[in-house]
């Protein structure tokens, strides 16, 4: 089962769905589809990704699909629409249209379970961790990928031809061990500073450019 709270009211049970009682859920995530309902995702030991619809308290679909349990379920938010990326223990990633239910791309590269993955800010980066000890990063934005999550969202079909790909954009292996964390991280510190600086020239600029108005204006004189 899964209970959602309102933490600002005690704690209190707004919502409760009820699923197989043999579901383990591993993997949770909020996203909210193009008409500004607020979806509710929960995957694990039975293999799939299971959404809801917070609003209307029912099942919103199911994506089906993996050989083996999930580890991670996330929603992007893009223009044209919403997918879901879900990541699970056979080894390999699949994208999905979450409104119905079709799997889009499947990215296979590591070679066991993959345990994490990250979303970059720009929603076209994705950064995988497994068992295997590589991190892997994909590329949404590559044409072929994008164009096939545009046409799955604009002209959605139920029997739609699903893109694969084994070959990551860029893979690593830097750790004597499991990868089960990765995160993309934004150094606000170093925006920050740049922005300082900007702002420091521009008024270094502006001041040369008074500067230059006075002059001629004490040589009148």
């Amino acid at each position: 089962m899964v209970y959602i709270y309102d933490i600002k009211d005690k704690f209190n049970c707004v919502a409760t769905f009820v699923d197989n009682f043999e579901e383990s859920y591993f993997t949770c995530d909020w996203g909210m589809d193009p008409n500004g309902n607020l979806l509710f995702g929960a995957g694990g030991l039975q293999k799939s990704f299971k959404i809801y619809d917070v609003g209307k308290q029912e099942f919103y679909s199911v994506l089906i699909g993996h050989g083996a349990y999930l580890t991670e379920g996330r929603f992007i938010q893009r223009k044209d629409g919403v997918i879901a990326v879900t990541a699970s223990s056979d080894g390999g990633m699949r994208i999905w249209n979450a409104k119905l239910g079709n799997c889009i791309v499947m990215y296979y590269g590591h070679t066991s379970e993959i345990l994490t993955f990250d979303i970059h800010m720009n929603k076209c980066t994705l950064v995988s961790g497994s068992t295997d000890r590589f991190i892997m990063f994909w590329d949404l934005s590559k044409k072929p990928i994008d164009a096939t999550i545009h046409q799955s969202l604009s002209q959605p079909q139920t029997n739609q031809p699903t893109t694969n790909t084994i070959i990551p954009s860029y893979k690593a292996l830097l750790h004597d061990n499991y990868v089960d964390s990765v995160l993309f991280v934004v150094c606000w510190l170093l925006l920050l500073l740049k922005m300082v600086c900007m702002f420091i020239c521009l008024c270094r600029v502006i001041w040369c450019f008074l500067e230059g108005l006075a002059y001629p204006l004490n040589q009148r004189k």
